[in-house]
C-alpha cells in the first residue's frame, strides 16, 4: 500500500464548504481502490471534523479509430468541513499499489 502525505496546495476549507480534488498517476494507470483523507495543516488551534464525502474513479477514452479505445484513469474526491469554523488542509491519499 502507498501513501501519499500533504499533498496538493493547502487551502481553508470555510465551515459546511465542500472541496473537490482530482489526481491522475503517471501513465493515467488504475491502481485499484484510493482512500482520501484531509491532512490537517498548522499547529494547535486548527481542528475539525473534514468528512470524505465521495470518491470517484474516471475513466476516459477517445472514439478517433472509429470506436471507443480507453485512454486513462483519473481519480476524483469531495471533502466537506463539518466543523463550524474554517480548518486549513491539504490532502492524504492511499492505495494498494
Amino acid at each position: 500500500m502507498a501513501l501519499y502525505m500533504n499533498q496538493f496546495n493547502q487551502v481553508t476549507v470555510a465551515p459546511g464548504a465542500t472541496v473537490y480534488t482530482n489526481w491522475t498517476y503517471n501513465g493515467a494507470v488504475d491502481t485499484g481502490p484510493n482512500y482520501v483523507s484531509a491532512y490537517f495543516v498548522g499547529a494547535q488551534d486548527n481542528y475539525g471534523t473534514v468528512t470524505t464525502v465521495q470518491t470517484s474513479v474516471n475513466a476516459f477514452y477517445t472514439d478517433q479509430y472509429g470506436y471507443y479505445w480507453p485512454t486513462g484513469i483519473s481519480y476524483s474526491s469531495q471533502m466537506r468541513n463539518d466543523s463550524s469554523w474554517p480548518v486549513m488542509i491539504t490532502v492524504n491519499i492511499g492505495n494498494f499499489q
